[in-house]
């Protein structure tokens, strides 16, 4: 049912199968459709996208940027550290505002 080969082998695979596929018949397709879905473990309707669609199956998946953590107008790393700094410096929320800012928020201005 599901395959052992890796990622990166399928991949391969899928590309090398690519001149095959395109240039066999529906019945040829079929078969080839088979045999790469079973090899592959990939559904047979995904692997028909992915041999139709060899430019997006070359690319390297996109990393997701993670941005670093913003400092909080009164030095600290998070929500929780600027409230818990306020609940130490026994701030009121209004009183916050008065020292710079809205407790609990970032200035995004």
């Amino acid at each position: 049912m599901g395959s052992m080969l890796g990622f990166q082998t399928r991949r391969e695979l899928l590309l090398q199968m690519v001149p095959r596929y395109r240039d066999a018949s529906a019945s040829q397709k079929g078969a080839l459709l088979d045999e790469i879905a079973a090899t592959t473990g990939y559904a047979r309707r995904y692997t028909m996208w992915l041999l139709n669609h060899p430019q997006e199956v070359q690319q390297p998946p996109r990393r997701r940027c993670i941005a670093p953590p913003k400092i909080l107008p009164n030095g600290s790393q998070t929500f929780k550290e600027q409230w818990q700094e306020e609940v130490i410096h026994g701030l009121s929320p209004a009183q916050a505002r008065q020292q710079g800012g809205q407790p609990g928020f970032l200035d995004c201005s």
